[in-house]
């Protein structure tokens, strides 16, 4: 559904794109995964609503993403990082 690449996201079920913050600290803050939240919010609500607008509901929708997101951890903790 997604494209990874070096540019903004680009979602496949929606013709926008959704962008985020780059990280201001460095991988070793404490509070990383906050300032990453918050960077991604504003994309978050934006794919939120684009969904919406599609005739989605909001739960349907919260629900897709967050099974999209517990897949996405289990493969990234399955894969050995380098």
């Amino acid at each position: 559904m997604w494209n990874y690449s070096d540019t903004a996201p680009i979602c496949f079920a929606c013709p926008k794109q959704h962008t985020s913050n780059r990280p201001f600290s460095p991988r070793t803050a404490p509070d990383r995964s906050v300032n990453c939240a918050v960077a991604l919010e504003g994309a978050y609500a934006a794919l939120v609503s684009s969904c919406i607008e599609e005739g989605w509901t909001a739960e349907e929708t919260a629900t897709a993403l967050f099974n999209l997101a517990k897949e996405h951890l289990e493969q990234l903790k399955a894969t050995p990082s380098t």
